[in-house]
């Protein structure tokens, strides 16, 4: 079935559900009679499967890899549950600051990930029947408006302006805290957490790349200055090693150097405005580059066990992963009872999660499901370099984002995820299509 035949969508249906979606995820630190609103564009998404599916003509073969994979990912997650109960009351172990019950904690592990499932086929059955820059249109301008908005949210937490209201309990349990120990005051936008607004910020800044234009260089010069008022060490790391990795693999050596030099001027202005903005905290800086170093070189002095994680390292080095993994969710109330905070226990990282929720079987499937776009990418390296470079430099950083951010697979991450798949196709069929004219020819 060609790409082109796969859906009966109307266009402008998931143009708008995705943009709805994507922006709702964009909220982390509101909510609505009670429900956040983050939670509601999960909601949103999951139901969009059944307007999809119901709209489909046909359903094609490339939305069953990465569902398969996840299906079997929760199967060996609820096989593990079902082990490791009759030996640990996991229901004991929730933490007294927890907002929801056992079971529906649980529940909302699975659910994030059949979040993940509906946003890539709503996503990419959006780009069957659109082109690349439509998608790319959605996050670019989310992309600024949240900038913008984390902008006006930095000033106003500093001189003392409105800003909505953060209804839902922060990270840390209690009522959401807008200041934090560091050498200046950070940006967090609609976000609950610096580093949060950081990881959401990453895709636009790449999707920026798509067309030379006046307005994605404006963009990309905002998005910019705001990852470095979020002061996150991942997500500044996450930018610049996927920038790095794909320019020097999609371009010649020239053409990747001369890209280089202008991503620095980008970063000299961005940083220029940063240093105009920035609100030091007392004995603080505003030097972001003395800032991130006295991050850095104890990490490389001393290992991870010297960075603001070192508490999960230990965890690892003093329990063993398991060959049958806890189950999702249960591996985080492991973790919490370890840290003896009272709170929800979190590894930051998708890898360590998935060691421990799913065992060394699981980790394998869950790595494949990962990585396996990069080999898709890198098979048509010579082919629409511009898109590809916006996709690798996306992905490697989302890699990296998934070894200190964030340890679920997020919505960001399924957008990027349909769109390689898609490119991928793409390409198989304009070299099908041109072998068939040449055999035509002939």
């Amino acid at each position: 079935m060609s790409l082109s035949r796969i859906s009966s969508v109307p266009d402008r249906f998931g143009y708008y559900w995705i943009a709805i979606v994507y922006y709702l995820n964009a909220m982390g630190a509101y909510q609505i009679f009670s429900i956040p609103l983050q939670w509601l564009g999960s909601l949103l998404a999951v139901l969009s499967i059944v307007l999809v599916l119901y709209k489909e003509r046909g359903f094609h073969k490339i939305y069953i890899y990465p569902l398969l994979f996840i299906l079997i990912m929760f199967f060996i997650s609820v096989l593990g549950w079902r082990f490791w109960s009759a030996y640990v009351d996991f229901a004991a172990l929730l933490p007294k600051g927890a907002t929801t019950s056992y079971y529906l904690f649980i529940f909302l592990r699975y659910f994030q990930y059949l979040v993940f499932i509906a946003v890539y086929i709503i996503s990419l059955n959006h780009l069957n029947s659109n082109s690349f820059f439509s998608l790319a249109k959605i996050v670019v301008v989310g992309g600024v408006v949240i900038s913008l908005y984390a902008i006006y949210v930095y000033v106003a937490q500093i001189y003392g302006l409105p800003e909505i209201p953060r209804g839902r309990i922060g990270t840390g349990g209690e009522e959401q805290s807008v200041t934090f120990t560091y050498a200046f005051h950070r940006a967090m936008g609609s976000f609950r957490e610096p580093s949060h607004l950081a990881e959401w910020l990453v895709l636009p800044f790449f999707m920026t790349f798509w067309r030379k234009t006046y307005w994605n260089l404006s963009a990309r010069i905002t998005i910019v200055f705001v990852i470095l008022l979020t002061g996150s060490l991942t997500g500044i790391i996450a930018v610049s090693i996927g920038y790095l990795f794909a320019i020097l693999l999609v371009f010649q050596l020239r053409i990747a150097l001369m890209n280089i030099l202008k991503i620095g001027l980008v970063l000299l202005f961005s940083g220029y405005l940063f240093s105009i903005i920035v609100f030091p905290n007392e004995g603080g800086s505003a030097d972001i580059i003395a800032v991130l170093l006295d991050r850095i070189i104890p990490i490389l002095e001393d290992g991870l066990g010297a960075s603001n994680r070192g508490h999960i390292y230990e965890y690892v080095t003093q329990h063993s992963i398991p060959l049958i993994g806890y189950g999702f969710g249960n591996a985080n109330l492991l973790i919490g009872e370890y840290m003896g905070l009272g709170l929800m226990g979190s590894f930051l990282s998708f890898y360590l999660n998935m060691l421990y929720s799913l065992g060394y079987l699981g980790f394998l499937f869950a790595i494949i499901v990962l990585i396996a776009p990069v080999f898709l990418l890198l098979r048509f390296r010579a082919i629409d370099k511009d898109r590809l470079f916006v996709l690798l430099g996306a992905y490697f950083g989302w890699l990296l984002i998934y070894s200190g951010l964030t340890e679920e697979l997020s919505i960001s991450f399924a957008i990027l995820y349909a769109a390689c798949v898609h490119y991928y196709r793409c390409q198989l069929e304009t070299i099908s299509l041109n072998r068939s004219t040449i055999s035509a020819a002939i």
